[in-house]
């Protein structure tokens, strides 16, 4: 504006017919005398929408609300006052819609007596709540990423009637570990398809409770559901060439994830990719990584390997030997520690613990005398 001020000035002179001296300036002039309030605001809308035709609404969309207010009381009471002006004056007939990656207590934490109240009301003004669930992110991911063609269709349509009968031993969790969806029948695999239904809630379990304990980079990041459409993309795009038959297995979510993870979080993973020198391993350990905090799901090497499982037609008795292997390495090395026949990650300091047990010698003389 300010390098067009000569022509907004010969544009304000042409429309009001006034010399054009008395345009210049005239914009910062405006800006300096605007006020508006948030009753003249909704008088606004209610007067467009008296304007328009009978059963017309108008809704506002309003992106991210959670960072937007953070802790500050004055946004949230601004935002009260404008949900409760525009039902006032306009009946119902304009509403405001807001998103929030969580829980919008979890975004403000802890909160006064005060705030508490305040926070109550705006709550009870926002009654209309849609969350967006494993399910229907599943839904998402399906319809807009995952879209086969007539080919891909007819394709997947024999694969899915050679592999049916042993789909659901192959991704069956047991051990007492969390049930998880499997594949419904023909047309949810071919929807499904690279990934495998058990993916998608227990990926959002996994990055909610990496939230919950202070994983991610930033006072809010974005870790909720719809951080779980770019993560699937990723992967989609990285499995583009595989050969049919082919699926993702979990471990590939990190990398989805990885640039958001504070560094100190993933340093035993960045060491291992480095030093470790086996890159199967390696995977393994992401994947622990993962469901490191799910604690309903039980990290035994039989429920690793279905995480691991890259193909349909793989051999199950060397498949398993192989993480086996794996986890045996990942052991050795201290960067996992067993607990009867479960297999958990270390952090730093649950590593530098278990380092230093290692290191204690046993005096088996001593143990016999006891």
């Amino acid at each position: 504006a300010l390098l067009e001020s000569a022509n907004v000035a010969k544009a304000y002179a042409q429309a009001t017919g006034t010399n054009p001296s008395e345009g210049q300036g005239i914009l910062a002039r405006y800006r300096q005398d605007f006020r508006s309030s948030i009753e003249d605001f909704a008088d606004k809308v209610k007067a467009y929408i008296d304007a328009q035709q009978p059963g017309f609404r108008l809704n506002f969309f309003v992106d991210e609300v959670g960072q937007y207010i953070a802790d500050n009381v004055k946004l949230m009471t601004n935002l009260q006052t404008i949900a409760e002006s525009l039902n006032t004056k306009c009946r119902g007939r304009a509403w405001i819609i807001v998103t929030a990656q969580q829980d919008m207590g979890a975004v403000i934490g802890d909160m006064t007596q005060r705030q508490e109240n305040d926070f109550s009301k705006i709550q009870a003004r926002f009654a209309n709540r849609m969350p967006l669930n494993s399910a229907d992110v599943a839904e998402v991911i399906q319809k807009r990423l995952l879209k086969k063609t007539e080919t891909g269709i007819s394709i997947l349509s024999d694969l899915y009637h050679r592999e049916a009968n042993n789909l659901k031993t192959l991704f069956d969790f047991s051990d007492g570990s969390i049930r998880l969806e499997n594949f419904r029948d023909r047309d949810h695999f071919i929807h499904s398809y690279p990934f495998v239904p058990y993916q998608y809630p227990l990926f959002q379990l996994a990055i909610q409770n990496l939230s919950q304990h202070n994983a991610f980079e930033g006072k809010h990041s974005s870790v909720g559901e719809r951080s779980m459409l770019g993560v699937f993309q990723e992967v989609a795009i990285r499995l583009a060439d595989i050969p049919v038959g082919g699926i993702a297995t979990f471990d590939q979510m990190f990398e989805g994830i990885r640039t958001a993870l504070k560094s100190n979080v993933q340093q035993s993973i960045l060491i291992a990719e480095k030093n470790l020198g086996d890159e199967f391993a390696t995977r393994v350990l992401k994947a622990l990584f993962l469901v490191k905090y799910v604690k309903a799901f039980k990290p035994t090497a039989r429920n690793v390997a279905i995480l691991m499982l890259n193909r349909f037609d793989v051999d199950l008795t060397k498949h398993k030997r192989h993480v086996e292997e794996a986890l045996s390495v990942l052991e050795q090395n201290t960067y996992i520690q067993r607990n009867g026949d479960l297999f958990e990650f270390l952090t730093d300091e649950e590593k530098d613990v278990e380092q230093e047990i290692k290191a204690i010698e046993v005096d088996t003389a001593e143990i016999a005398k006891e």
